[in-house]
């Protein structure tokens, strides 16, 4: 964490961010550092432990594991609900 006064990343305090930790990640126990630094930074970035919200049994990659669809459909709910339809638009989604 940084020292008071804590500098701001201004250009990014209007951006929403979800940083995922899963059970099996062999950095699971500093995966929760670099979202509370960005957010004393002033930046929106929510850590969301995957067993927290009933998904369990993967690992650091969690594209090759069995229930990647289960893991997409919680990112894409998270970004349905999180960031406006015009970023969208702008990014080339939904």
């Amino acid at each position: 964490m940084q020292k008071e006064p804590v500098h701001k990343l201004v250009s990014l305090q209007n951006i929403r961010i979800l940083s995922i930790s899963a059970e099996g990640t062999y950095h699971r126990v500093f995966d929760v550092c670099i979202p509370k630094w960005l957010n004393q930074a002033g930046v929106k970035d929510e850590f969301v432990r995957l067993e927290d919200v009933g998904i369990h049994g993967n690992m650091h990659e969690m594209f090759l594991d069995k229930n990647s669809d289960v893991v997409i459909k919680f990112i894409d709910e998270w970004m349905r609900k999180n960031i406006s339809r015009a970023c969208w638009n702008i990014a080339g989604g939904l």
